[in-house]
């Protein structure tokens, strides 16, 4: 019988791992559309939905409308990276230094 508990922390996990990895995209590739997230990343569409959702809610990232290519339909949103408004500090500390 599976234990809740563990269960709930390697459903986090992945999902913090799966933020990451959209987040990584973004910051090496450059602004995309959530289709192309998926292809760059493997993740299925609803989770990316759901991810990018929660990344704008943070402020990570912002979506803002593609301008049109004059190709039909609607063009998609593309997801940027919010870089001037975040920065990453990594820190290793090491018990002999």
């Amino acid at each position: 019988m599976a234990d809740s508990k563990r269960t709930g922390l390697r459903s986090e996990a992945v999902r913090e791992a799966n933020l990451r990895t959209i987040l990584q995209s973004l910051h090496l590739r450059g602004p995309a559309s959530r289709s192309e997230i998926g292809l760059q990343t493997g993740l299925t569409r609803s989770a990316i939905g759901a991810l990018v959702t929660e990344l704008t809610s943070h402020g990570f990232v912002r979506e803002e409308k593609a301008l049109s290519d004059g190709s039909p339909g609607r063009p998609s949103s593309l997801v940027y990276p919010r870089s001037a408004t975040n920065v990453v500090l990594a820190v290793e500390i090491l018990v002999d230094s």
